[in-house]
């Protein structure tokens, strides 16, 4: 295939191996769960030990916004990345933190201003591509649309000082151009 590289295939022994581990742990009575042989595999738990820092790493950031670390704010008060900036805003508004917030948007309104002005509804924009990252960094999401409904899109005001949120959404979006 052309530009196209084939994953590297795991060997049918070491496949094999794997699963007599996990049948013989299911039948010795610890259950599915308990073997883990893929990431002890030295060719694996590399890999595997990454990832889990960095779901801890996307999961500090998600507890640094929402309790309005200054860190937070500093790092927005310059060029940001439009994805980085809807996720941190939507964890913080399904969170409903008791720090200062500021209304971005009003309740039961899908657009947010700024330019260029976005919607929250529209499943192919900024906002709903970011609600996995969100989920990433600890939101839960599933309450996005209650939070908006009655308080609508809110950050915290600390984010808001350079500027307000138009300027602010403005340096995220001159990112992507």
């Amino acid at each position: 295939m052309c530009g196209v590289r084939e994953p590297a295939a795991v060997p049918d022994a070491v496949l094999r191996e794997w699963a007599d581990a996990g049948l013989a742990s299911w039948r010795e009575g610890a259950g599915y769960g308990a073997a883990r042989p893929p990431a002890e595999d030295p060719a694996v738990a590399g890999a595997y030990a990454a990832d889990l820092v960095a779901r801890r790493v996307r999961r500090a950031i998600g507890a640094l916004a929402v309790r309005d670390d200054p860190v937070i704010a500093h790092a927005l008060a310059k060029p940001s990345a439009e994805p980085l900036l809807c996720a941190l805003a939507i964890a913080v508004t399904c969170s409903a933190p008791g720090t200062g917030l500021a209304l971005v948007a009003p309740p039961r309104t899908v657009t947010v201003p700024g330019y260029p002005a976005t919607t929250l509804a529209d499943e192919d924009g900024p906002w709903h591509r970011a609600l996995p990252a969100a989920r990433d960094l600890g939101a839960d999401t599933s309450v996005f649309w209650d939070e908006i409904a009655e308080h609508g899109l809110r950050v915290p005001a600390s984010w808001l000082a350079h500027g307000g949120w138009p300027a602010l959404w403005s340096r995220a979006h001159a990112r992507r151009r």
